[in-house]
Protein backbone atom coordinates (compact mmCIF):
# COMPACT_ATOMS: atom_id res chain seq x y z
CA UNK A 1 0.00 0.00 0.00
CA UNK A 2 2.65 2.37 0.75
CA UNK A 3 4.47 1.51 -2.00
CA UNK A 4 1.60 2.27 -4.70
CA UNK A 5 1.23 5.69 -2.74
CA UNK A 6 5.00 6.33 -2.94
CA UNK A 7 4.90 5.36 -7.13
CA UNK A 8 1.47 7.82 -7.25
CA UNK A 9 3.40 10.51 -5.43
CA UNK A 10 6.68 10.41 -8.15
CA UNK A 11 4.36 9.95 -11.11
CA UNK A 12 2.69 13.17 -10.06
CA UNK A 13 5.74 14.95 -9.57
CA UNK A 14 6.93 13.87 -13.02
CA UNK A 15 3.55 15.18 -14.74
CA UNK A 16 3.75 18.45 -13.27
CA UNK A 17 7.25 18.89 -14.49
CA UNK A 18 6.76 17.24 -17.87
CA UNK A 19 3.66 20.07 -18.00
CA UNK A 20 6.27 22.58 -16.49
CA UNK A 21 8.70 21.67 -20.01
CA UNK A 22 5.91 21.87 -22.49
CA UNK A 23 4.43 25.27 -21.17
CA UNK A 24 8.16 26.68 -21.37
CA UNK A 25 8.76 25.72 -25.37
CA UNK A 26 7.91 29.22 -26.69
CA UNK A 27 6.08 27.66 -29.94
CA UNK A 28 3.06 26.57 -27.89
CA UNK A 29 2.59 30.00 -25.79
CA UNK A 30 -0.52 30.80 -28.14
CA UNK A 31 -2.33 28.00 -26.84
CA UNK A 32 -4.17 28.37 -23.12
CA UNK A 33 -2.05 26.27 -20.43
CA UNK A 34 -5.49 24.64 -18.94
CA UNK A 35 -5.88 23.16 -22.77
CA UNK A 36 -2.57 22.34 -23.33
CA UNK A 37 -2.17 20.64 -19.69
CA UNK A 38 -5.26 18.63 -20.34
CA UNK A 39 -3.68 17.61 -24.25
CA UNK A 40 -0.05 16.72 -22.31
CA UNK A 41 -2.52 14.39 -19.50
CA UNK A 42 -4.01 12.57 -22.29
CA UNK A 43 -1.14 12.03 -24.29
CA UNK A 44 0.69 10.61 -20.80
CA UNK A 45 -2.01 8.30 -20.29
CA UNK A 46 -0.79 6.21 -23.20
CA UNK A 47 2.28 4.94 -21.33
CA UNK A 48 2.65 1.31 -22.19
CA UNK A 49 4.53 2.30 -25.58
CA UNK A 50 7.44 4.52 -26.45
CA UNK A 51 5.68 4.94 -29.69
CA UNK A 52 2.13 5.47 -29.97
CA UNK A 53 0.04 3.35 -32.69
CA UNK A 54 -1.50 5.18 -35.55
CA UNK A 55 -5.24 4.17 -33.75
CA UNK A 56 -3.69 6.36 -30.54
CA UNK A 57 -2.30 8.95 -32.11
CA UNK A 58 -5.59 9.86 -34.24
CA UNK A 59 -7.54 9.45 -30.88
CA UNK A 60 -5.41 12.00 -29.89
CA UNK A 61 -5.44 14.09 -32.47
CA UNK A 62 -9.34 14.67 -32.85
CA UNK A 63 -9.03 15.11 -29.27
CA UNK A 64 -6.53 18.00 -29.88
CA UNK A 65 -8.94 19.12 -32.82
CA UNK A 66 -12.06 19.17 -29.63
CA UNK A 67 -9.40 21.53 -27.24
CA UNK A 68 -9.15 23.86 -30.05
CA UNK A 69 -5.51 22.56 -30.53
CA UNK A 70 -3.98 22.31 -34.30
CA UNK A 71 -3.29 19.14 -35.41
CA UNK A 72 0.64 20.30 -36.22
CA UNK A 73 0.72 21.48 -32.85
CA UNK A 74 -0.55 18.59 -31.48
CA UNK A 75 1.46 16.37 -33.42
CA UNK A 76 4.70 18.45 -32.40
CA UNK A 77 3.84 17.53 -28.49
CA UNK A 78 2.80 13.96 -29.14
CA UNK A 79 6.02 13.80 -30.98
CA UNK A 80 7.84 15.56 -28.03
CA UNK A 81 7.06 13.12 -25.74
CA UNK A 82 7.61 9.94 -27.37
CA UNK A 83 10.99 11.38 -27.94
CA UNK A 84 10.87 11.67 -24.07
CA UNK A 85 10.11 8.00 -23.51
CA UNK A 86 13.16 6.97 -26.24
CA UNK A 87 13.11 4.04 -28.69
CA UNK A 88 13.12 0.83 -27.34
CA UNK A 89 16.86 -0.61 -27.97
CA UNK A 90 16.47 -3.22 -30.74
CA UNK A 91 17.79 -6.47 -29.60
CA UNK A 92 21.78 -7.34 -31.08
CA UNK A 93 22.47 -11.34 -32.20
CA UNK A 94 25.19 -12.51 -29.82
CA UNK A 95 28.48 -11.65 -31.16
CA UNK A 96 29.92 -14.97 -30.58
CA UNK A 97 27.29 -16.20 -32.93
CA UNK A 98 26.77 -13.57 -35.34
CA UNK A 99 30.36 -14.01 -36.75
CA UNK A 100 29.89 -17.47 -37.24
CA UNK A 101 26.29 -17.52 -38.92
CA UNK A 102 27.62 -14.60 -41.61
CA UNK A 103 30.54 -17.12 -42.74
CA UNK A 104 27.56 -19.78 -42.97
CA UNK A 105 25.43 -17.90 -45.40
CA UNK A 106 28.65 -16.86 -47.28
CA UNK A 107 30.14 -20.29 -47.66
CA UNK A 108 26.75 -21.64 -48.13
CA UNK A 109 26.17 -18.94 -51.44
CA UNK A 110 29.90 -19.90 -52.44
CA UNK A 111 28.69 -23.90 -52.68
CA UNK A 112 25.60 -23.01 -54.50
CA UNK A 113 27.78 -20.75 -57.06
CA UNK A 114 30.15 -23.31 -57.89
CA UNK A 115 27.56 -26.09 -58.19
CA UNK A 116 25.86 -23.73 -60.35
CA UNK A 117 28.86 -23.27 -62.65
CA UNK A 118 29.75 -27.06 -62.60
CA UNK A 119 26.35 -28.01 -63.87
CA UNK A 120 26.33 -25.19 -66.32
CA UNK A 121 29.37 -26.96 -68.01
CA UNK A 122 28.76 -30.48 -67.45
CA UNK A 123 25.43 -30.04 -69.47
Amino acid sequence: MRLTRERERIRSEATQIKRLTTRRLPIFSHIPAVLLDRFTDAVHQFDAEPVFRYSQRLSLLKLAGRLGIRRFDANLIIASIERERGLPQPQVANSRWAGAVAWSVVGLLQAMMIAGVWWTVST
